[in-house]
């Protein structure tokens, strides 16, 4: 009996071997920004060697994963296209497919940007003739990621499907096709800025959604921002309130919803808020510099 609670104590307590995992924002039917060096990072058993082939280079990217068990590679893309693959090997196998090379844009902001094409509560009624828009978005080399709508007090190394808001359900947190199945809960305003880069440029286009209705720009503020401006008060609730999901403290909202995209690598950001900081206007430009 003794030799029997050995072994099942081993079996509960030896840790199992990591596979090879990667961030939400990695991932088959990605954008990656043309032309230039990008990073592929993730997370491995501390030492384990990554392999990363791509199909358009002939050599290949290997790391291996530090004590915490991170690890990245840099890469770089080629000109706007594709479709190529990417193959990352450890103690399991990768492979991410349908990749563009093109141009990666994040949208951010408040609910002007948050805002849907089609009507999902009261507070986001939808855009004019969205079936008529919604039937027509059908553009296979524009790629959308939605970024779930979750507060965190510390930074976080990956998004999260986050919480159900103004109407909006949870994120998938996963690079879809542009297509009239797609669409009608993404950002109005992310999506028609990507169409028309889309139809001026004449190359994919891979655009981020991270944006959360009656935000302001604090909670968008990493503490090195607020800590510059000297707002004391605001990094004290960053600091000291308990950790809610649905709650926009100041700082939370880049802990959990751009921190997490600090390595994937962009093209650019729009931003639609202010509303949000009408009642200290005056301040807004010296804190919408530094955020």
């Amino acid at each position: 009996m003794t030799r029997y609670l050995a072994i099942a104590f081993l079996l509960f307590t030896t840790p199992c071997l990591a596979d090879i995992r990667l961030p939400k924002i990695l991932g088959s039917n990605m954008v990656l920004q043309r032309d230039c060096e990008v990073q592929i990072w993730g997370w491995a058993d501390p030492g384990e060697e990554v392999c990363v082939t791509c199909d358009w280079l002939d050599t290949k990217a290997i790391a291996n994963a530090d004590p915490d068990g991170k690890w990245r590679v840099h890469i770089k893309t080629g000109e706007a296209g594709g479709p190529h693959t990417i193959t990352l090997t450890g103690k399991n196998r990768i492979t991410l497919k349908q990749i563009l090379f093109g141009e990666v844009w994040i949208g951010s902001g408040q609910s002007n940007m948050e805002m849907p094409l089609v009507k999902v509560s009261g507070a986001y009624t939808g855009i004019q003739n969205a079936s008529e828009e919604v039937a027509a978005a059908y553009a296979p080399t524009i790629r959308l990621f939605q970024v779930g709508n979750f507060s965190s007090r510390e930074p976080l190394n990956d998004v999260e499907s986050g919480i159900s808001m103004y109407g909006i359900p949870p994120a998938a947190c996963q690079w879809r096709d542009c297509a009239p199945e797609t669409v009608p809960m993404f950002s109005a305003t992310a999506y028609f800025f990507a169409r028309a880069l889309h139809a001026e440029l004449k190359v994919p286009i891979g655009i981020i959604d991270s944006s959360w209705g009656g935000t302001s720009a604090e909670t968008w503020t990493p503490a090195s921002g607020l800590k510059t401006l000297g707002y004391t008060a605001e990094l004290e609730q960053a600091e000291k309130l308990p950790q809610q999901a649905d709650q926009k403290v100041p700082t939370r909202l880049y802990n959990g919803m751009i921190h997490p995209l600090r390595n994937y690598k962009i093209k650019g950001t729009i931003w639609y808020q202010g509303e949000g900081n009408t009642a200290r206007a005056s301040k807004y430009h010296k804190l919408f510099s530094t955020m």
